[in-house]
């Protein structure tokens, strides 16, 4: 397989980042403020925050009993969201523009707004926190940013940081084994979307942001529905069924179907391993790096950094979109001065005028 520094390099160090993480963070506080969610709650994120958000969300769900669901910010922008008590938002670096906007929404509607990011900037009380000693990861594709706030949510569902390091070796030992022969497409049909959110999301946000192919995700019920027609009528068209431990009676009887019309050629089965959704639907999230990675080397994309055929960087990421629109409206005026998720001041970065 062809080497590609930068994105090889992410994927060499995301273990080493994750297990950093968990060595240096104060998990005490971070329970207890899970802990304390006992009212709907919705959980923010945008880009790689916004597959986190699912994997969050589902947590707080499973573990706390209570509503729990995941927001993209102009969802929160344009929505009603008085019946929610509690808004966590999800910003690796706190400096996103969504999230900020977001926060500022929140406390305006008297939510009980937390601020979940590795960021120093967040460090007032009731914020989620989590400490990372090494460089952040350069990546247009954000692998490590997206699995640190998922792995901290993990390890509120497991309980325990010993725990939760033994289960993220296992999982990185499995997939260094893993024998999956993947196919090469241009065009997938990914399964699972309704028992593994985040898997599911990752593939489509990744496979959709860096070009490689075009998925459409899809959950087994959709499948039966009307959505085989896909597969059956497209010559190129691939199929990624995330499996569980044990079928279902909607498992067993679409897979059947898809026998008797003469596709099975064009699927791949990526199986679970833990009988548990929470667990799996981690675990299946590191299978679909490894997927959407082994496409690249193919395609010879980089995922770390898009490039058009001069080398040039065709994606600005909207953290550094959003300070430059600051920096250009408020000469002089640091930004961070203004920008915090406390409420006490709030900004628009795309208006001259501060609220």
């Amino acid at each position: 397989m062809e080497q590609n520094n930068k994105m090889d390099y992410n994927i060499e160090m995301l273990e080493k980042r994750i297990i950093d993480v968990l060595d240096n963070t104060d998990f005490e506080s971070i329970f207890s403020i899970f802990q304390n969610l006992k009212e709907p709650t919705m959980v923010v994120g945008s880009g790689g925050t916004s597959v986190a958000s699912k994997f969050i969300s589902a947590i707080i769900n499973e573990k706390n009993e209570i509503i729990s669901e995941p927001k993209l910010p102009d969802e929160v922008w344009v929505s009603k969201i008085q019946s929610y008590s509690n808004m966590i938002v999800v910003s690796s670096g706190g400096m996103n523009h969504g999230a900020r906007k977001s926060a500022q929404r929140g406390i305006e509607e008297g939510l009980n707004v937390i601020a979940m990011s590795g960021s120093k900037h967040i460090a007032k009380e009731g914020n989620i926190k989590y400490v990372k000693t090494i460089e952040n990861e350069d990546s247009f594709i954000s692998l490590a940013e997206t699995l640190i706030p998922m792995t901290v949510a993990l390890t509120y569902y497991i309980g325990s940081v010993e725990k939760t390091k033994t289960f993220i070796k296992e999982v990185f030992e499995k997939l260094k084994n893993n024998q999956i022969d993947y196919p090469i497409s241009s065009n997938y049909e990914i399964i699972g979307k309704d028992r593994y959110p985040t898997a599911t999301a990752f593939t489509e946000s990744t496979m959709t942001e860096s070009g490689i192919s075009t998925p459409t995700i899809s959950g087994t019920y959709d499948e039966l529905h009307g959505r085989t027609t896909a597969i059956l009528q497209q010559e190129d068209r691939k199929m990624i069924y995330l499996s569980p431990v044990v079928k279902t009676e909607l498992d067993e009887f679409l897979q059947e179907r898809l026998r008797e019309c003469g596709v099975e050629d064009k699927i791949t089965y990526v199986q679970a391993g833990y009988n548990d959704y929470i667990l799996d639907d981690f675990y299946f999230t590191l299978q679909m790096i490894q997927l959407c990675v082994l496409i690249a080397h193919k395609k010879g994309i980089d995922l770390s950094v898009m490039t058009n055929s001069d080398g040039n960087r065709i994606h600005i990421p909207a953290n550094q979109a959003a300070i430059e629109i600051w920096n250009k409206l408020h000469p002089g005026e640091d930004f961070w001065d203004v920008c915090d998720f406390s409420g006490l001041r709030r900004i628009s970065l795309l208006s001259k005028e501060k609220s």
